[in-house]
């Protein structure tokens, strides 16, 4: 079954943070959660488990350096990120991380970096802690060397645009999860009303699909007419919105067209017909 690895690599203001949530996540990893609860609760009594660990996460590791925290687990291809672990360690002494993520089902990997508590580009992290490097790249396969687009093993560094604080980046992924829950659910709806009313899902979804591209054919005749009047400065307006109007009923008609043929070369010409 395939699964997506993370392995993450912390950093902690002080040693004796790092000591304390070393403890605490060798506890979660070997999931003795008595022992671990009462450390959450040394660590801040009004933490819960939940915050700093999935209950669900599995092949867990936590091995401590002098330095640094190497922690590894393993996921559920459609799980989530583990941001609200970052968050949370982020307001208990975490300073900075890198996160690498394997994804077994397409065999690609890729990193993050964060320094206190905002997501950072690669370049932003190594110039900050340059003698981290060979902590967080033992082999130095992962990071490009001078002159190269991607390193050896061809690990794609995610960078942002601008730094994004761990909380942001968390609920844009929210976000983002709840917009393809609900248009899948809306999806759903479409085509169980479909059949209710005896129509065929198939052919449900071909006339979404034309109306889309009828939608983007009287905008591209509303676009035309629009920016040749404004070109011609009006002369000929009439001429031009007599244009405009042919085409707003031309144009829909042969994206339609269109939509309807491409979908038939796809193999749903049988279904829809």
């Amino acid at each position: 079954m395939s699964s997506n690895v993370h392995h993450l690599y912390l950093f902690f203001d002080t040693p004796l943070q790092l000591r304390r949530v070393q403890l605490i996540c060798q506890y979660l990893a070997r999931q003795s959660w008595e022992q671990a609860e009462r450390w959450i609760h040394e660590l801040d009594p009004a933490l819960d488990r939940s915050a700093l660990w999935d209950d669900d996460w599995a092949n867990a590791s936590a091995l401590g350096h002098p330095q640094h925290l190497e922690l590894g687990f393993d996921t559920r291809t459609t799980a989530g990120m583990p941001w609200r672990l970052l968050e949370t360690l982020f307001q208990h002494g975490l300073q900075a991380a890198v996160l690498h993520v394997f994804y077994d089902q397409v065999g690609e990997s890729e990193r993050y970096h964060f320094d206190a508590g905002q997501w950072v580009s690669h370049h932003a992290w190594l110039s900050r802690y340059p003698e981290r490097q060979v902590l967080v790249d033992t082999n130095g396969e992962v990071y490009p060397q001078p002159g190269q687009e991607e390193g050896a093993d061809g690990t794609a560094l995610t960078n942002p645009a601008q730094p994004m604080t761990i909380t942001r980046l968390r609920e844009r992924d929210q976000e983002r999860d709840r917009q393809a829950q609900e248009s899948v659910q809306a999806l759903l709806d479409t085509m169980a009303s479909l059949r209710k009313s005896g129509v065929s899902p198939v052919q449900g979804i071909v006339g979404l699909f034309m109306l889309r591209a009828g939608f983007r054919g009287l905008c591209e005749a509303v676009a035309f007419t629009v920016i040749a009047a404004l070109a011609f400065r009006g002369k000929g307006l009439w001429l031009w919105l007599a244009l405009g109007l042919v085409l707003a009923v031309v144009l829909p008609l042969y994206r339609m067209a269109g939509a309807r043929r491409e979908f038939a070369g796809q193999g749903g010409g049988d279904a829809a017909s």
